[in-house]
Protein backbone atom coordinates (compact mmCIF):
# COMPACT_ATOMS: atom_id res chain seq x y z
CA UNK A 1 0.00 0.00 0.00
CA UNK A 2 2.91 2.13 0.93
CA UNK A 3 4.35 2.16 -2.85
CA UNK A 4 0.54 2.58 -3.80
CA UNK A 5 0.69 5.94 -1.59
CA UNK A 6 3.62 6.95 -3.33
CA UNK A 7 2.23 6.34 -6.78
CA UNK A 8 -0.70 8.56 -6.23
CA UNK A 9 0.87 11.02 -4.65
CA UNK A 10 3.18 11.53 -7.89
CA UNK A 11 0.21 11.44 -10.32
CA UNK A 12 -2.41 12.83 -8.03
CA UNK A 13 -6.31 11.42 -9.07
CA UNK A 14 -4.74 11.12 -13.29
CA UNK A 15 -3.82 7.84 -14.90
CA UNK A 16 -0.79 7.26 -16.96
CA UNK A 17 -1.83 8.06 -20.30
CA UNK A 18 -2.68 10.90 -22.86
CA UNK A 19 -5.98 12.04 -21.88
CA UNK A 20 -6.48 13.20 -25.15
CA UNK A 21 -6.22 9.96 -26.66
CA UNK A 22 -9.02 9.22 -29.21
CA UNK A 23 -12.37 8.11 -27.86
CA UNK A 24 -13.71 4.38 -28.52
CA UNK A 25 -15.13 4.05 -32.30
CA UNK A 26 -18.42 3.94 -30.38
CA UNK A 27 -18.84 6.66 -28.92
CA UNK A 28 -18.60 8.66 -32.74
CA UNK A 29 -22.13 9.04 -33.75
CA UNK A 30 -22.63 7.92 -37.15
CA UNK A 31 -25.08 9.59 -38.63
CA UNK A 32 -23.95 12.93 -37.28
CA UNK A 33 -22.75 15.33 -39.38
CA UNK A 34 -18.86 15.32 -39.34
CA UNK A 35 -18.52 18.58 -38.27
CA UNK A 36 -21.39 18.44 -35.20
CA UNK A 37 -18.73 15.80 -33.70
CA UNK A 38 -15.90 18.14 -33.93
CA UNK A 39 -17.39 20.44 -31.86
CA UNK A 40 -17.37 20.24 -28.13
CA UNK A 41 -20.46 18.73 -26.37
CA UNK A 42 -21.22 22.00 -25.13
CA UNK A 43 -22.12 23.22 -28.69
CA UNK A 44 -23.46 20.30 -29.77
CA UNK A 45 -27.35 20.60 -30.25
CA UNK A 46 -28.24 17.05 -29.02
CA UNK A 47 -25.09 16.01 -27.41
CA UNK A 48 -24.53 11.75 -26.47
CA UNK A 49 -24.06 11.51 -23.22
CA UNK A 50 -21.25 8.79 -21.34
CA UNK A 51 -23.20 6.97 -19.32
CA UNK A 52 -22.61 3.83 -16.71
CA UNK A 53 -24.89 1.56 -15.23
CA UNK A 54 -23.96 -1.24 -12.49
CA UNK A 55 -26.47 -3.07 -10.32
CA UNK A 56 -24.63 -5.62 -7.59
CA UNK A 57 -26.49 -7.77 -5.37
CA UNK A 58 -25.79 -9.08 -1.72
CA UNK A 59 -26.11 -13.13 -1.10
CA UNK A 60 -29.43 -11.32 0.86
CA UNK A 61 -30.60 -9.50 -2.28
CA UNK A 62 -30.11 -12.89 -4.31
CA UNK A 63 -31.88 -15.16 -1.59
CA UNK A 64 -34.65 -12.69 -1.04
CA UNK A 65 -35.03 -12.62 -5.28
CA UNK A 66 -34.91 -16.53 -5.44
CA UNK A 67 -37.49 -16.72 -2.29
CA UNK A 68 -40.08 -14.14 -3.48
CA UNK A 69 -43.23 -15.07 -4.41
CA UNK A 70 -44.52 -13.21 -8.49
CA UNK A 71 -45.89 -10.16 -9.06
CA UNK A 72 -45.01 -6.05 -8.29
CA UNK A 73 -41.58 -5.52 -5.25
CA UNK A 74 -43.05 -2.82 -3.38
CA UNK A 75 -41.09 -0.36 -1.77
CA UNK A 76 -40.51 2.82 0.03
CA UNK A 77 -37.87 5.83 -0.38
CA UNK A 78 -35.20 7.75 1.87
CA UNK A 79 -33.59 10.93 0.31
CA UNK A 80 -30.02 10.47 1.55
CA UNK A 81 -29.51 13.84 -0.04
CA UNK A 82 -27.36 15.60 -2.97
CA UNK A 83 -23.52 15.35 -2.38
CA UNK A 84 -20.53 17.12 -3.71
CA UNK A 85 -17.70 15.18 -3.38
CA UNK A 86 -14.98 18.08 -3.45
CA UNK A 87 -15.07 21.18 -1.59
CA UNK A 88 -14.49 24.63 -3.50
CA UNK A 89 -16.39 27.80 -3.29
CA UNK A 90 -19.05 27.60 -6.36
CA UNK A 91 -22.30 26.92 -6.75
CA UNK A 92 -24.23 23.61 -8.84
CA UNK A 93 -27.92 23.85 -10.17
CA UNK A 94 -29.01 20.35 -9.69
CA UNK A 95 -32.54 18.23 -9.10
CA UNK A 96 -34.69 18.19 -6.37
CA UNK A 97 -35.35 15.38 -4.36
CA UNK A 98 -38.49 15.55 -5.33
CA UNK A 99 -37.83 15.20 -9.35
CA UNK A 100 -35.38 12.59 -8.61
CA UNK A 101 -37.59 10.23 -6.69
CA UNK A 102 -40.61 10.90 -9.78
CA UNK A 103 -37.75 9.64 -12.20
CA UNK A 104 -36.61 6.82 -10.12
CA UNK A 105 -39.99 5.82 -9.15
CA UNK A 106 -40.77 5.40 -12.94
CA UNK A 107 -37.56 3.55 -14.14
CA UNK A 108 -38.17 0.98 -11.38
CA UNK A 109 -41.75 0.27 -12.63
CA UNK A 110 -39.31 -1.24 -15.47
CA UNK A 111 -38.53 -4.33 -13.60
CA UNK A 112 -41.50 -4.45 -11.39
CA UNK A 113 -40.57 -2.34 -8.11
CA UNK A 114 -43.60 0.04 -7.19
CA UNK A 115 -44.00 2.12 -4.49
CA UNK A 116 -45.77 0.40 -1.39
CA UNK A 117 -49.44 1.27 0.05
CA UNK A 118 -49.38 -0.04 3.26
CA UNK A 119 -52.00 -1.77 4.68
CA UNK A 120 -52.42 -3.18 1.15
CA UNK A 121 -49.32 -3.15 -0.57
CA UNK A 122 -46.69 -3.10 2.00
CA UNK A 123 -43.28 -2.23 1.27
CA UNK A 124 -40.23 -5.13 1.23
CA UNK A 125 -37.57 -2.96 0.34
CA UNK A 126 -36.60 1.00 1.45
CA UNK A 127 -34.80 1.90 -1.58
CA UNK A 128 -32.29 4.64 -0.20
CA UNK A 129 -30.96 6.95 -2.53
CA UNK A 130 -28.53 10.18 -3.26
CA UNK A 131 -26.96 12.00 -6.21
CA UNK A 132 -24.44 14.43 -7.07
CA UNK A 133 -20.83 15.27 -8.51
CA UNK A 134 -17.99 13.38 -7.99
CA UNK A 135 -14.71 16.05 -8.89
CA UNK A 136 -10.98 15.40 -9.39
CA UNK A 137 -8.81 17.14 -6.91
CA UNK A 138 -5.10 17.53 -8.09
CA UNK A 139 -4.39 18.67 -4.19
CA UNK A 140 -5.21 15.73 -2.26
CA UNK A 141 -2.78 13.57 0.13
CA UNK A 142 -2.02 9.90 -0.87
CA UNK A 143 -4.31 8.40 0.86
CA UNK A 144 -7.08 10.69 0.13
CA UNK A 145 -5.64 10.41 -3.48
CA UNK A 146 -6.45 6.55 -3.09
CA UNK A 147 -10.09 7.18 -1.67
CA UNK A 148 -10.94 9.37 -4.64
CA UNK A 149 -9.89 7.52 -7.07
CA UNK A 150 -11.85 4.20 -5.41
CA UNK A 151 -14.46 6.26 -5.24
CA UNK A 152 -14.95 7.54 -8.73
CA UNK A 153 -14.45 3.82 -10.28
CA UNK A 154 -16.79 2.20 -7.66
CA UNK A 155 -19.43 4.60 -8.64
CA UNK A 156 -18.44 4.49 -12.35
CA UNK A 157 -17.90 0.15 -12.78
CA UNK A 158 -18.65 -1.25 -9.00
CA UNK A 159 -16.95 -3.10 -6.39
CA UNK A 160 -15.37 -5.20 -8.92
CA UNK A 161 -13.77 -3.18 -11.43
CA UNK A 162 -12.29 -0.72 -8.38
CA UNK A 163 -10.64 -3.88 -6.83
CA UNK A 164 -9.48 -4.41 -10.38
CA UNK A 165 -8.35 -0.86 -10.80
CA UNK A 166 -6.28 -0.88 -7.41
CA UNK A 167 -4.26 -4.45 -8.76
CA UNK A 168 -3.82 -2.30 -11.61
CA UNK A 169 -2.44 0.82 -9.83
CA UNK A 170 -0.30 -1.30 -7.49
CA UNK A 171 1.22 -3.06 -11.08
CA UNK A 172 1.91 0.36 -12.45
CA UNK A 173 3.69 1.49 -9.45
CA UNK A 174 6.09 -1.50 -9.55
CA UNK A 175 6.31 -0.52 -13.29
CA UNK A 176 7.43 2.65 -12.93
CA UNK A 177 9.97 1.50 -10.17
CA UNK A 178 11.65 -0.73 -12.61
CA UNK A 179 11.90 1.94 -15.08
CA UNK A 180 13.71 4.02 -12.81
CA UNK A 181 16.38 1.55 -12.23
CA UNK A 182 19.73 3.02 -13.19
CA UNK A 183 20.98 1.11 -16.48
CA UNK A 184 24.63 -0.01 -16.74
CA UNK A 185 26.42 2.13 -18.97
CA UNK A 186 25.81 1.04 -22.78
CA UNK A 187 23.26 -1.14 -21.85
CA UNK A 188 20.31 -0.76 -23.61
CA UNK A 189 16.97 -0.06 -21.09
CA UNK A 190 14.26 -2.61 -21.44
CA UNK A 191 11.42 -0.01 -21.12
CA UNK A 192 12.75 2.49 -23.27
CA UNK A 193 10.86 5.90 -24.08
CA UNK A 194 7.94 4.86 -26.26
CA UNK A 195 7.22 1.72 -24.82
CA UNK A 196 4.12 3.36 -22.20
CA UNK A 197 1.92 0.59 -24.10
CA UNK A 198 3.74 -2.14 -21.21
CA UNK A 199 2.07 -0.28 -18.07
CA UNK A 200 -0.71 -2.29 -16.58
CA UNK A 201 -3.12 0.76 -16.68
CA UNK A 202 -2.37 1.72 -19.74
CA UNK A 203 -2.40 -2.27 -21.13
CA UNK A 204 -5.65 -2.84 -19.80
CA UNK A 205 -7.32 0.30 -21.15
CA UNK A 206 -5.82 -1.02 -25.00
CA UNK A 207 -7.24 -4.56 -24.58
CA UNK A 208 -10.64 -3.35 -25.10
CA UNK A 209 -12.90 -0.29 -26.33
CA UNK A 210 -15.01 -0.99 -22.84
CA UNK A 211 -11.87 -1.01 -20.42
CA UNK A 212 -11.22 2.66 -22.08
CA UNK A 213 -14.07 3.93 -21.52
CA UNK A 214 -14.28 2.77 -18.30
CA UNK A 215 -10.62 4.18 -17.37
CA UNK A 216 -11.72 7.51 -18.84
CA UNK A 217 -15.08 7.90 -17.22
CA UNK A 218 -13.11 7.08 -13.87
CA UNK A 219 -10.70 9.86 -14.58
CA UNK A 220 -13.12 12.37 -15.42
CA UNK A 221 -15.54 14.32 -13.24
CA UNK A 222 -19.19 12.24 -12.73
CA UNK A 223 -22.64 13.47 -11.93
CA UNK A 224 -23.92 10.21 -10.32
CA UNK A 225 -26.84 8.73 -9.14
CA UNK A 226 -26.91 6.21 -6.42
CA UNK A 227 -29.91 3.84 -5.57
CA UNK A 228 -29.58 1.09 -2.51
CA UNK A 229 -32.49 -1.29 -1.26
CA UNK A 230 -32.73 -2.25 1.91
CA UNK A 231 -34.51 -5.42 3.90
CA UNK A 232 -37.55 -3.18 5.00
CA UNK A 233 -38.43 -5.08 7.61
CA UNK A 234 -34.93 -5.89 8.94
CA UNK A 235 -34.54 -1.65 8.38
CA UNK A 236 -37.53 -1.07 10.71
CA UNK A 237 -35.73 -2.65 13.43
CA UNK A 238 -32.77 -0.26 12.87
CA UNK A 239 -30.70 -3.13 11.10
CA UNK A 240 -29.85 -2.53 7.46
CA UNK A 241 -29.54 -5.81 5.60
CA UNK A 242 -28.16 -4.36 2.18
CA UNK A 243 -30.08 -6.71 -0.69
CA UNK A 244 -28.77 -4.35 -4.04
CA UNK A 245 -27.14 -1.45 -5.02
CA UNK A 246 -27.50 0.31 -8.34
CA UNK A 247 -25.07 3.14 -9.41
CA UNK A 248 -25.40 5.72 -12.37
CA UNK A 249 -22.69 8.14 -14.00
CA UNK A 250 -22.07 10.42 -16.71
CA UNK A 251 -19.31 12.22 -17.27
CA UNK A 252 -20.11 15.95 -16.65
CA UNK A 253 -18.14 17.74 -19.74
CA UNK A 254 -20.34 19.97 -21.55
CA UNK A 255 -23.82 18.95 -19.40
CA UNK A 256 -25.55 20.37 -16.59
CA UNK A 257 -27.18 18.05 -13.83
CA UNK A 258 -30.04 19.22 -15.39
CA UNK A 259 -29.83 18.06 -18.84
CA UNK A 260 -28.08 15.10 -17.68
CA UNK A 261 -29.79 13.38 -14.89
CA UNK A 262 -32.95 12.61 -16.09
CA UNK A 263 -31.73 10.84 -19.21
CA UNK A 264 -29.48 8.51 -17.10
CA UNK A 265 -31.84 7.44 -14.93
CA UNK A 266 -34.34 6.90 -17.39
CA UNK A 267 -31.51 4.87 -19.76
CA UNK A 268 -30.41 2.99 -16.71
CA UNK A 269 -34.14 1.45 -15.84
CA UNK A 270 -33.54 -1.87 -17.57
CA UNK A 271 -30.18 -2.09 -14.73
CA UNK A 272 -32.24 -0.78 -11.90
CA UNK A 273 -32.31 -3.72 -9.32
CA UNK A 274 -31.02 -6.18 -11.79
CA UNK A 275 -28.06 -7.71 -10.85
CA UNK A 276 -24.96 -7.70 -13.58
CA UNK A 277 -21.99 -9.32 -14.58
CA UNK A 278 -20.32 -5.91 -15.73
CA UNK A 279 -21.14 -2.17 -16.16
CA UNK A 280 -23.29 -1.03 -19.38
CA UNK A 281 -22.00 1.64 -20.99
CA UNK A 282 -24.78 3.85 -22.94
CA UNK A 283 -24.48 6.96 -24.98
CA UNK A 284 -28.32 8.29 -24.90
CA UNK A 285 -28.60 11.85 -26.10
CA UNK A 286 -30.05 14.76 -24.13
CA UNK A 287 -32.34 17.52 -24.90
CA UNK A 288 -30.96 21.03 -24.76
CA UNK A 289 -34.39 22.27 -24.88
CA UNK A 290 -35.22 19.93 -22.24
CA UNK A 291 -38.18 17.42 -22.58
CA UNK A 292 -38.24 15.96 -19.44
CA UNK A 293 -41.16 17.38 -16.60
CA UNK A 294 -39.53 18.16 -13.91
CA UNK A 295 -39.80 20.59 -11.42
CA UNK A 296 -38.01 23.93 -9.39
CA UNK A 297 -34.04 23.25 -9.74
CA UNK A 298 -32.26 24.25 -6.69
CA UNK A 299 -28.86 25.54 -6.12
CA UNK A 300 -26.14 23.72 -4.06
CA UNK A 301 -23.56 25.45 -2.27
CA UNK A 302 -19.90 23.62 -2.10
CA UNK A 303 -20.33 24.33 1.75
CA UNK A 304 -23.50 22.23 2.00
CA UNK A 305 -21.47 19.35 0.36
CA UNK A 306 -21.29 16.42 2.45
CA UNK A 307 -17.93 15.35 3.49
CA UNK A 308 -17.82 11.68 2.79
CA UNK A 309 -18.61 9.24 0.14
CA UNK A 310 -21.83 7.78 -1.07
CA UNK A 311 -22.52 4.43 0.37
CA UNK A 312 -20.90 2.11 -1.42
Amino acid sequence: MASLLLFCQVHATEFPGDPAALKMESRREPDAGFLEWLLPRSLQKNPRLEVTVITEATPAGREMETNAPPGPKYFAFHNAGYQRLKHGTTTRITLEAADVEKLLTKSLATNGFLPGEPPTKPPSLLIIYTWGLHERNPDLDGHESVRAIMDRATLVGGEKFARKLIKLLEEAEVWRIANAVPIAEGAESPLAPGMDFLNPIEAFRRADPRNEFLIDQTRGDVYYVVASAYDYRMAAENRRVLLWRTRMTVATEGVSQLQSLPVVIAAAAPFLGKEMDEPAILTPRTLREGKVEIGESVVVPDTAAAPSAPNR
